[in-house]
């Protein structure tokens, strides 16, 4: 379930655009995820019955020196009982004009994004993750 989880979960930054594109001190600080599939939070990972588990946020924390940090929480619902957890993961991210490329301490895991108009959306497995700097 967990390596399954990360990869839904492959996550990265976001960055404000300039003209020649972005910066790593750009790509620098905090990043909230904003919408899955084009969905708001919490977004629903696994669900039989009314037990589910489902993403209710996730928030990176980038530096200008190539790493980051993440925090994923994760509601879970099980014979109507919900409980809360957060999943560590840290990592560096390589950033080559508009184009990210991160790797996850956790599992070794690859991942990719776009930064467009202050916006990074990641592909993975068929879905779309979005996130904004707060």
């Amino acid at each position: 379930m967990r390596k399954s989880l990360i990869a839904i979960l492959l996550v990265t930054l976001a960055c404000s655009g300039d003209s020649t594109g972005p910066t790593q001190s750009s790509v620098a600080g905090t990043w909230n995820l904003q919408t899955i599939n084009g969905a708001a939070l919490p977004f629903v990972v696994a669900q039989t019955g009314a037990n589910k588990v489902e993403i209710t946020g996730d928030v990176l924390t980038v530096t200008n020196s190539g790493s980051f940090t993440e925090i994923t929480t994760i509601r879970t619902t099980q014979n109507g009982a919900s409980t809360t957890q957060t999943v560590p993961d840290a990592g560096t991210y390589v950033l080559n004009g508009n184009n990210v490329t991160f790797q996850f301490q956790s599992d070794g895991s690859v991942g990719s994004g776009t930064v467009s108009g202050g916006t990074l959306t990641v592909s993975q497995t068929g879905l779309s993750l979005i996130y904004k700097k707060s």
